[in-house]
């Protein structure tokens, strides 16, 4: 982000946050798919359905909080480091206290989650409104994604591929 907003300016960036936003959205979308695979394992008895949801409400606040990065790197490319810490801090502190309440009524592990999954909402929401507000108007797009996909496929390939070797490992 911040060598396009160096090299083309505020206008650019705008674009390439929205291509990388749509590509991220798209690929959350196959990570909110994978939790629904965790509740068919749960359903053919594989593992117990609190493992599930447990597992479910994981994977939809990594893809939340996969969602806000492009947000969070803006603020960072324009030196806005006091945005981002107040955001970090504010998605923190929801948790926190919703995951404190959770315990405090007796709640288990699944509601703790739960608090997970709110308080990275709460933050994709919060760092959307300050890139939105503060810094460049952007949307999701759709479009151009595939050239990027393409480009993200090849230089993750060592990445995945080492992932995968440590797993099996």
């Amino acid at each position: 982000t911040l060598r396009i907003l160096e090299k083309d300016g505020i206008e650019a960036a705008a674009e390439f946050i929205s291509r990388i936003t749509g590509l991220r959205f798209v690929l959350s979308i196959v990570m909110v798919a994978g939790a629904a695979a965790i509740f068919l394992l749960s359903a053919a008895g594989t593992i117990s359905i609190q493992t599930a949801q447990v597992m479910g409400l994981a994977v939809i606040a990594t893809a939340l909080s996969f969602l806000a990065e492009p947000l969070r790197a803006t603020m960072l490319a324009y030196e806005k480091h006091h945005y981002y810490a107040a955001a970090w801090i504010a998605e923190r502190l929801i948790f926190i206290a919703l995951a404190l309440g959770a315990l405090a009524t007796g709640k288990g592990l699944v509601a703790v989650m739960g608090a997970f999954v709110i308080a990275s909402l709460a933050a994709l929401i919060i760092n959307a409104a300050v890139v939105w507000t503060r810094f460049t108007h952007f949307t999701i797009s759709l479009q151009g994604w595939r050239k990027d996909w393409r480009s993200l496929v090849v230089s993750g390939l060592p990445f995945w591929l080492s992932n995968l070797l440590m797993t099996v490992y």
